[in-house]
């Protein structure tokens, strides 16, 4: 009996504390789930519905409302024993922001460090927000980019960032993922263009580690064979750059191989390859690893504005380093040195789909160059349309009449005026786009095309356009354009067509995408690390947009 009786104690003691263990431990976790509805009450719900550009309450304040109140408030990184296993990865790909071109401090990194070992309800809801705060910040910035650019120059950068982001989104796929690292890893472009960036960043970092590179000091001019105490310096930064061989001598003399050396340093810096080390190749030699850390940081941005995919076959333009590449399945088809915009008359950042190819085109002049290029011309000479073989119509319509030049004073009409005058240069070798162009109907108006002016390409600094990209091998797009499936287009076909001086449009069987980029630091299709000047002076201004943020 007695034993009995202490068995029935032993159980109603056991049941007694399992009721109580059980609803410690249920209150703890909805302290959690209140702690975080206090933490989120800052946030009113009609403002943090509301749009992008809402000025009364940050952004991320705007994404926590909405992925909280759809989560019903359950926490997403922590329980209430503390930071979850998915938590402490999240923070780890956070401070390693870096290797993406980021900075960690963006993501409160230094907040979530701090709350890491947090067990009380209110630190752990503090906790749980700064993750959530920095893994939506996180995926924003890889999959589009910041929307810092944009918001401080917007008709610069339209293409950075995205209105239309869906926290809720983010954390669906997050759910979805069986696991959070490989979830992470998939964020942002998936491209080798994106990755060899990537690598080259890590390189130039290490290189900073180890101390950076050797200024060349002033001096006169070092031509090959010289003997100069300056070139151990030359050949030092050479060898740190991987253009020469690090076992060669570190002598004073400007031999044969470091000639060959300053020769592919000069040309992956968009310099004449002369293996001359005058002033300007001395200056770009004497730019400091911060600045290409920082460069290559900037170009890793732009690749995540709206260029996660590219597709298979595509056409992907460089403004800032007057080349064209025509890509398919991931290989290099063609590559073309070009010709773009003037700095008054800039080539336009976008992507879009080629439709078509015309040979032998018609030039309609714009009413931008009619009024303020042409109109110049013809008070100086009435003759000018007739002798570059240009026609005169009264309109843009196409009941407009043909008109005679020589009956207008041309000192008379204003450039307002003359906007109204339709310009049409017939086909032939004088026409302005060449024996063909590439159309990709958009509100640029611009193009890609051939030009008569076949010596500007031996130019390093190609910007004499006004915003179309002018060609150097056309036939060569057109076959990769429109061959391929078993059709019969070659070179010989390409050139008959031209030969024939007739106009001719051909449809592409499949519209192929275009990407006109400025990349001022990429690789070529020998996976060589090419830096440009910054033609426009748009890394300035972006380094300046982002650095507001930090």
């Amino acid at each position: 009996m007695v034993c009995l009786y202490h068995r029935r104690i032993l159980i109603t003691i056991f049941i007694t504390s399992f009721i109580i263990f059980s609803t410690f431990h249920k209150a703890s976790a909805d302290s959690v789930v209140r702690a975080l509805e206090s933490e989120l009450s800052n946030c009113v719900p009609e403002l943090c519905e509301s749009g992008w550009y809402n000025n009364t309450v940050a952004l991320e304040d705007q994404w926590l409302f909405k992925v909280y109140h759809n989560l019903a408030y359950q926490p997403l990184w922590v329980s209430k024993d503390g930071v979850k296993a998915e938590g402490r990865v999240l923070l780890k790909n956070l401070l390693t922001a870096d290797i993406q071109g980021l900075v960690p401090a963006d993501y409160n990194t230094d907040k979530i460090a701090s709350l890491m070992d947090s067990v009380q309800p209110d630190q752990l809801a503090r906790l749980e927000v700064a993750l959530t705060k920095g893994f939506l910040r996180y995926t924003y910035d890889l999959s589009v980019g910041r929307n810092a650019a944009r918001q401080a120059f917007p008709g610069l950068f339209p293409e950075a960032g995205e209105d239309q982001f869906d926290p809720n989104l983010s954390i669906s796929q997050l759910k979805l993922s069986d696991n959070l690292q490989d979830y992470l890893r998939s964020l942002g472009p998936k491209h080798r263009y994106y990755e060899q960036l990537r690598d080259a960043l890590a390189d130039h970092r290490r290189i900073k580690t180890l101390g950076g590179w050797p200024e060349i000091d002033s001096g006169p001019t070092l031509h090959p064979g010289d003997t100069d105490p300056r070139v151990p310096a030359l050949k030092k930064l050479l060898k740190i750059v991987g253009d020469l061989d690090q076992a060669h001598p570190d002598d004073q003399v400007l031999d044969p191989a470091t000639v060959e050396a300053v020769k592919k340093y000069q040309f992956r810096h968009g310099l004449t390859a002369d293996g001359i080390v005058g002033r300007q190749t001395r200056s770009v030699m004497n730019v400091p690893v911060d600045w290409r850390i920082e460069q290559l940081a900037l170009n890793l941005e732009r690749w995540r504005w709206n260029y996660q995919e590219l597709g298979r076959k595509y056409v992907l333009v460089n403004l800032a380093g007057f080349t064209l590449k025509a890509i398919q399945d991931g290989h290099t088809e063609l590559e073309m040195p070009v010709i773009v915009g003037k700095l008054a008359h800039e080539s336009p950042v976008f992507s879009d789909k080629i439709s078509y190819a015309e040979f032998n085109p018609f030039w309609n002049l714009t009413p931008q160059i009619a009024s303020t290029e042409t109109l110049v011309e013809l008070r100086k000479d009435p003759n000018y349309l007739s002798a570059n073989h240009i026609r005169l119509f009264s309109g843009w319509g196409s009941d407009a009449e043909e008109l005679d030049p020589l009956e207008i004073n041309w000192n008379e009409v204003s450039a307002k005026q003359m906007r109204r005058y339709k310009l049409r240069q017939d086909p032939g070798p004088w026409n302005a786009l060449g024996t063909m162009k590439f159309v990709f109907p958009n509100r640029y108006a611009v193009y890609l095309h051939d030009t008569p002016h076949r010596e500007l390409f031996s130019q390093p600094r190609r910007a004499f356009s006004h915003g179309c990209i002018r060609l150097s091998d056309p036939a060569g797009l057109a076959v990769f354009l429109l061959g391929g499936q078993g059709n019969n287009w070659d070179l010989e076909k390409v050139d008959e067509i031209v030969k024939s001086e007739k106009r001719k449009v051909a449809v592409l069987p499949e519209k192929i995408p275009v990407h006109l980029t400025y990349l001022t630091a990429w690789h070529d299709k020998d996976g060589q690390l090419r830096f440009s000047d910054d033609l426009y002076n748009r890394d300035k201004m972006l380094a300046e947009a982002l650095n507001e943020i930090n």
